[in-house]
């Protein structure tokens, strides 16, 4: 793989990471503690503070710590054997979900919670990390299926 689509992948990676960041801190300074809501309550932003794991899954904060890093440690060697062996699949996937995973780390690091603020339908409360990890896990998904075919 070329220097030039390494670097892309880098810069594509740092613009993800940042714009879960400034997101974070733009939700954080403009929802108001009881939500704002369309289309009667089916979506909108509302402030939670997520000290668990998905759908309320209650976990310590230094065990999700470590569980976080650890994968995130696992994501990037496994991301850097693909550029390496040259394997073009799923590398974008990787970098949505390494992005998101690092936003999340970054805040359950440095708040002990990661700041959700996404309601939409019956769906628990997330944010855009949690849409990158998601997507990233489909985008990977569906690349695996598609190489079975």
């Amino acid at each position: 793989m070329s220097r030039k689509k390494i670097a892309g992948i880098i810069v594509l990676g740092i613009f993800l990471f940042c714009l879960c960041r400034v997101s974070q801190y733009y939700f954080i300074a403009k929802i108001p503690s009881n939500g704002i809501f369309y289309l009667n309550n089916l979506i909108g932003f509302k402030p939670y503070y997520n000290y668990g794991l998905a759908l309320g899954v209650q976990f310590s904060n230094i065990a999700l710590v470590i569980i976080n890093f650890l994968i995130i440690i696992f994501l990037i060697n496994y991301l850097s054997h693909l550029i390496n062996k040259k394997i073009n699949q799923n590398i974008i996937a990787l970098i949505f979900i390494i992005s998101g995973a690092f936003s999340n780390f970054i805040e359950r690091l440095k708040y002990g919670f990661v700041f959700d603020y996404f309601q939409l339908g019956i769906l628990p409360i997330f944010n855009l990390a949690d849409v990158f990890i998601t997507g990233g896990a489909i985008l990977w998904l569906l690349a695996l299926l598609k190489s079975k075919n």
